[in-house]
C-alpha cells in the first residue's frame, strides 16, 4: 500500500509546477516522476528509505511560500530545508517565523542559526505573538498529538493566516502502536473534521510513509485554505 501512495505523491508534486505555489520566487523544486520511485525500490532498503522521507519534506517545503510560520520548530529544521530548497542568494523572496514551546530547542535554533537567532521565539501555539493575518503559510509538523486539545492551536493558525493562506498539517496516522508522548493520535476524517471547524477548507489529504531505523510509520499531510 505505501508504494502506490508514494506514487500519487510524486505524481502530484510533478504535477503541480512550484511557480503556482511560490510567486515571488521563478525557480523549480527538482522534478519527481514515477520512475524515480520505481528506481528507489530498486535500491538497498537503507537508501529507499531515505530517499522516502525526503519525498515527505520534499513536498512539503514545495507548498510553502511568502511569509511562512513554523510552529513547533524544534530546533529550526524546517528553516534548512526551506534555505536549500529556496537560496535567496538565487533571488527567491519568503520570511520564516519559527515558534516552540520548549526553551531548550529554541535556544538550539539559535546556537544552530547564528546569524537568524530573531527568527525564532518561545510562544505556546495556542496564543502566536503575531499579528492576525500576517503569514502566507502556516506549517505544524507532528505537533497536534501532543495536544490535550488542538483547536486552540488551529484557531491561531487561521488567525494569523492571511486570507487565502495555506495551512498544512501532519501528524501519524492513528492505531500504528503505541506512543506514550502522544496525547491523542487522528485519522484522517476526524483531522479533516478538525481543520474544517476551525474555518479551513480543506484541499488535500494525503498519507505518506516515514521511515527511520527505529520505525515505519504512515503521516497524514493534511492541507487546508483560509477562506
Amino acid at each position: 500500500m505505501a508504494e502506490s501512495i508514494e506514487v500519487d505523491l510524486l505524481s502530484a508534486l510533478n504535477a503541480q509546477n512550484a511557480e503556482k505555489r511560490i510567486p515571488l520566487c521563478r525557480l523549480k523544486v527538482r522534478s519527481w516522476s514515477v520512475k524515480d520511485v520505481e528506481a528507489s525500490f530498486r535500491l538497498t532498503e537503507e537508501t529507499a528509505l531515505e530517499n522516502r522521507e525526503s519525498m515527505r519534506i520534499t513536498y512539503v517545503v514545495s507548498k510553502l511560500y511568502g511569509r511562512i510560520l513554523d510552529v513547533g520548530c524544534n530546533s529550526g529544521w524546517l528553516l534548512d530545508e526551506i534555505d536549500e530548497t529556496w537560496p535567496m542568494d538565487w533571488g527567491c523572496e519568503w520570511d520564516y517565523r519559527g515558534v516552540d514551546i520548549s526553551k531548550e530547542l529554541i535556544e538550539k535554533a539559535k546556537i544552530d542559526h547564528p546569524t537568524r537567532a530573531e527568527y525564532f521565539q518561545v510562544a505556546p501555539s495556542g496564543n502566536l505573538p503575531f499579528e492576525a493575518e500576517y503569514f502566507d503559510c502556516v506549517f505544524i509538523g507532528e505537533v497536534v498529538e501532543h495536544l490535550q486539545d488542538p483547536m486552540p492551536t488551529l484557531i491561531e493558525a487561521h488567525r494569523v493566516l492571511k486570507r487565502g493562506g495555506l495551512l498544512i498539517v501532519t501528524t501519524p496516522l492513528e492505531w500504528q502502536g503505541y506512543n506514550p508522548e502522544h496525547v491523542k493520535e487522528y485519522g484522517m476524517q476526524e483531522l479533516k473534521a478538525l481543520l474544517t471547524k476551525a474555518g479551513f477548507k480543506v484541499e488535500s489529504m494525503l498519507l505518506v510513509s516515514q521511515n527511520s531505523e527505529k520505525w515505519y510509520r504512515l503521516i497524514i499531510i493534511a492541507e487546508g485554505r483560509k477562506q
